[in-house]
């Protein structure tokens, strides 16, 4: 059996020059085009068959001596609509957009994974399923692959990994239970009736109105929810108004809601359209409410994160495993942990003497790419513990 710790850092260099590729040429979500006609041209290369679904998702399987059991690793690979401030030679070519979360380390790190998994595939039993999924920043890739694209057919857990700013490179975050919060949008529509502003009896003022929606929408969270069970209702946006002594007919909020409680999640929609519509009333307006709900939380199993920290000892050591505390970003691997037992990994990639410790989603987001042959290992490692158990 191979020592997939040394493995992976003997094509560190092979990983690090795709996630160049990709980081030179990122795309928006469902717009994956060129990502995906790369990551088949290195399929083909390595002798992997696959098929592409939903467009831009590719679906690769690997399959072992003989049957067994089916685990399925996933990777994201659409970028942000950001323009890069990075100066490094391999900065986005395509203006106003950018790689600024990791995804094309992701997508890097799945092919290199794939790579050898397969070159080893005469030494072990079942099969893996590679699965490289467009649209995760709009949060409808997952359930698109899965609905659309059955990627979950006969497959028996789920693995995935994300490159995180806030973990040090060389340490992996794999708690069980909630790791990542629900991704709720709304648009909420406040209907009054126009006039002038010296007559504001003569109308029914949806600015008014639409602030107190606002201000009662937080005692949701702070007289409805159990303390211990943390929840965001955040008002991202109110516009109203077109002029300062008109009093509009309308006023439209814009916002998020985050959990990580999944029965809080089912209904929290609910309790706002509640909310809203009864403080409109009292103010003689009424409330239009367009809610999407985008993903559940995203949950590990307790024996995939068991599993997974396990496999983190065997390639850094004990050392190597880090605790993270959960985070209020989303992710849509929650539809594949929602269905089938799932673990989701965050590999380190801060190092402040590289200065790869930006944010996510910043102009100037970096990685150490020494992570890059970490994740990998990770990926081969984790695939392979799962497929050994009975």
């Amino acid at each position: 059996m191979m020592n997939i710790r040394q493995a992976a850092h003997d094509i560190s260099d092979y990983i690090i020059s795709l996630r160049r590729h990709f980081h030179m040429y990122p795309e928006s979500s469902l717009k994956e085009f060129d990502t995906s006609a790369k990551i088949r041209q290195e399929l083909d290369k390595l002798g992997i068959k696959y098929k592409v679904v939903c467009n831009t998702g590719v679906v690769a399987k690997i399959e072992g001596k003989t049957p067994g059991k089916t685990v399925l690793l996933r990777a994201d690979m659409d970028a942000l609509e950001v323009e890069e401030k990075n100066t490094h030679e391999y900065v986005s070519k395509n203006p106003g957009k950018m790689h600024a979360c990791g995804h094309d380390g992701h997508t890097s790190m799945l092919i290199g994974a794939a790579k050898l998994l397969n070159e080893t595939k005469d030494s072990w039993s079942g099969t893996v399923v590679l699965c490289f999924q467009p649209a995760e920043e709009i949060a409808e890739g997952a359930k698109m692959m899965i609905e659309q694209g059955n990627v979950l057919e006969g497959v028996d857990g789920a693995f995935g990994i994300h490159l995180w700013s806030d973990v040090p490179v060389g340490k992996i975050s794999v708690e069980a239970g909630p790791r990542m919060a629900s991704a709720d949008f709304y648009t909420l529509t406040v209907k009054g009736s126009s006039g002038h502003g010296s007559m504001p009896h003569q109308t029914i003022d949806p600015i008014v109105a639409g602030s107190a929606v606002v201000m009662n929408l937080q005692p949701i969270v702070s007289r409805e929810m159990n303390p211990l069970e943390p929840v965001v209702i955040t008002v991202g946006t109110f516009n109203s108004g077109t002029r300062f002594n008109v009093i509009p007919d309308k006023a439209v909020l814009s916002g998020t809601v985050r959990c990580f409680n999944k029965d809080i999640w089912k209904d929290i929609d609910k309790k706002i359209e509640r909310v809203a519509s009864n403080t409109a009333a009292a103010y003689r307006a009424e409330i239009e409410l367009d809610y999407q709900k985008k993903t559940p939380p995203t949950v590990n199993a307790p024996e995939a994160s068991e599993r997974a920290r396990a496999s983190v000892a065997k390639i850094l050591g004990e050392d190597g495993v880090y605790l993270m505390e959960k985070t209020s970003a989303a992710e849509d691997f929650a539809y594949y942990a929602d269905r089938v037992p799932s673990c989701f990994a965050f590999v380190g990639i801060r190092n402040d003497a590289k200065e790869a410790n930006f944010p996510h989603h910043h102009e100037r987001f970096q990685m150490d790419e020494d992570a890059l042959e970490i994740g990998t290992a990770l990926y081969v490692q984790y695939a392979l513990d799962f497929l050994s158990e009975a």
